[in-house]
């Protein structure tokens, strides 16, 4: 029985239809598509680090620039998951003509962005480069902010020092309790059997209440009734929790020494993540919620949005960032911004200093506005030499040409972080270890760039 019926109101729709001439991967996709452009730009970027990698390699392998190309569009749409791109090189016509038709399994896609998130994350620069040459550019004004993203971690995975230390001695106990238990069994009366089998019962009653607890801090294995590997035994709880507070104490005891500072111990409201111990707990000013996070940082030249300068950090302040970022974009492009912005995360007499000797007029918020307050109005004359350093900045930032330099930050760099959470949905990292996780940044804003080059270059083409 055929399919459908022939209608003479309606184009032919036949699912049994014969092809009559070999498929072409050209004929898939519209001239314009973003997965052509995707594929046409590997010609522009230079990846001979990572076919390199290849060259004593005695299997075939896929080719390093289709895998890099996958990744690439992938990013672009807002697909990271290896298995989701593997799922879509089957379904997806996009994909398809990306990956040449051919489908890699997920397990091929996880080890080579895993094998080559060093040498993605440095294409960021040649990107870059691409967005110079294509005119959109001008240094004219760069904004820098910084956003929350999610850590593959969940907040309830950490543990902080002082329970740590409360658990490990408890565990010691009960062990303690329990070899000394075996050594006496055979003396017990039948009283005493009781009085045990009724403090096992209780015992038990109350690992059944705290199930919940357990499965949210410690995760569920695939039957989802046993604890993971690790957490079974109280032997191997102990020492789980013994490795985490060493590690603990280990990067308090770093941090105090990178400040110079004498190591007197490991405060009992430290934590640790133990999925992702290079994460940490932070507050989404977004939300307003305490999420496990790495901070993102953005430099965005104003004239078409592009991204110039990524970094990543621990630190839940940005004050620190602002000097490294701007000498970045200077790295990057070779040249210095005229203006620079930031909120007053990034204001303190040091980075105003520092813009001064990178020679950029700077505007820095010097403190947060409250909602309805009425700012001063905007002085009038020169600036009076014996101001200091933050008197100046306010008011440099209250006069109308600071003004309008400072309300260009929002449109600027808050758009971008709107880009890359909403129309792609990136709200969170998929690695783990801040170097993973800088390279995955990289990606991130890389595609950011990609995507504004192929918009220019599509109207472009079109106006032309």
């Amino acid at each position: 029985m055929p399919r459908m019926r022939d209608n003479p109101r309606f184009l032919k729709y036949d699912l049994d239809q014969k092809l009559l001439l070999p498929e072409s991967l050209n004929d898939w996709l519209p001239p314009e598509h973003l997965a052509r452009f995707i594929v046409s730009v590997m010609d522009e970027l230079d990846l001979s680090e990572i076919e390199d990698a290849y060259r004593d390699v005695g299997a075939v392998m896929y080719h390093p620039r289709m895998m890099t190309a996958l990744w690439m569009y992938g990013y672009s749409v807002g697909i990271r998951s290896s298995r989701r791109i593997e799922r879509a090189t089957h379904t997806d016509v996009g994909f398809r003509y990306v990956a040449g038709n051919q489908q890699p399994d997920h397990s091929a896609l996880a080890a080579f962005r895993s094998a080559h998130i060093e040498a993605l994350d440095r294409l960021f620069e040649q990107v870059l480069q691409l967005c110079v040459e294509d005119g959109l550019v001008t240094l004219e004004h760069v904004a820098t902010d910084g956003s929350k993203l999610k850590a593959n971690a969940s907040k309830h995975s950490a543990m902080s020092h002082g329970k740590m230390v409360e658990k490990e001695a408890k565990l010691e106990r009960e062990l303690k309790e329990e070899a000394e238990l075996m050594v006496k069994k055979k003396e017990l009366s039948e009283e005493e059997r009781q009085a045990i089998r009724e403090s096992v019962r209780r015992y038990f009653e109350d690992v059944a209440r705290n199930d919940a607890e357990e499965d949210e801090k410690y995760g569920k294995d695939g039957d989802g009734w046993r604890l993971p590997e690790g957490w079974r035994t109280k032997a191997e709880q102990r020492q789980r929790i013994r490795k985490w507070r060493e590690k603990l104490e280990e990067r308090e005891r770093k941090k105090a020494e990178e400040k110079g500072e004498e190591f007197k111990g490991v405060d009992a409201k430290a934590q640790i993540n133990f999925t992702d111990p290079e994460s940490r707990i932070m507050k989404d000013n977004a939300t307003k919620e305490f999420v496990q996070a790495f901070n993102v940082q953005a430099s965005v030249d104003e004239a078409n949005q592009i991204i110039v300068a990524r970094g990543v950090t621990q630190q839940a302040n940005d004050v620190k960032q602002l000097e490294p970022m701007m000498e970045q974009v200077i790295e990057n492009i070779g040249a210095v911004p005229e203006k620079g912005t930031g909120d007053a995360g990034y204001y303190s007499e040091a980075n105003a200093k520092a813009m001064e000797e990178l020679e950029i007029d700077a505007y820095l918020a010097t403190g947060r506005q409250k909602h309805g307050e009425v700012p001063p109005p905007a002085p009038r004359g020169r600036i009076p030499s014996d101001l200091g350093v933050k008197e100046r900045m306010e008011r440099k930032l209250r006069t109308k040409a600071g003004k309008k330099a400072y309300s260009r930050r929002k449109c600027t760099v808050e758009p971008v972080f709107g880009q890359i959470k909403e129309a792609r949905g990136i709200r969170g990292f998929l690695l783990r270890g801040l170097r993973k996780v800088t390279g995955e940044w990289s990606l991130i804003t890389m595609t950011h760039n990609l995507l504004k080059i192929w918009r220019s270059r599509v109207a472009g083409a079109r106006a032309g």
